[in-house]
């Protein structure tokens, strides 16, 4: 997340997931890019879970796409594809949650995947995601009810 933290607001708070896969990192690339992002976030205490999305399988083909998920409280949010480098990163933004749960908390999401060759057919993937406030008052919102539970309850494909 380093190449993209400069652009942050200071108060803006990280998680980071991090998994070695015994797969080369192209394949890992190609595999990890595009998957249906209703695999990823399973509901988590009152954060609801992804369930439907309008991009599936063709996601990850350019910056600027974008694809609309809906979650199991019938909320929704709007997603941005920022950065891709094939192979070794992409980055999205979350805009646009109407969850009850994080409307009024959380003005955005944004978040990246790094991915690392180790040179033995095994790739190391770093995934940030970084919430941004909806002001201060929501800060320690956010890190009482969703930090835990956010780096808990994602789920790596």
């Amino acid at each position: 997340m380093s190449r993209y933290q400069d652009s942050l607001p200071e108060d803006a708070l990280f998680v980071k997931v991090t998994r070695t896969i015994a797969r080369p990192v192209a394949e890992t690339f190609k595999y990890i890019v595009p998957v249906d992002v209703t695999h990823t976030f399973p509901r988590q205490g009152d954060m609801p879970g992804n369930v439907k999305t309008t991009v599936t399988t063709d996601w990850g083909q350019y910056v600027g796409q974008t694809r609309d998920t809906t979650a199991d409280d019938g909320s929704s949010f709007h997603e941005t594809l920022t950065a891709l480098d094939p192979d070794k990163s992409f980055g999205y933004k979350v805009e646009n949650l109407t969850s009850p749960a994080m409307k009024g908390v959380v003005d955005r999401i944004e978040g990246a995947w790094e991915f690392t060759d180790n040179g033995n057919g095994t790739t190391s993937i770093e995934w940030f995601y970084v919430l941004i406030p909806a002001g201060p008052e929501a800060v320690a919102t956010i890190k009482r009810r969703y930090l835990r539970v956010i780096a808990g309850g994602s789920r790596m494909p």
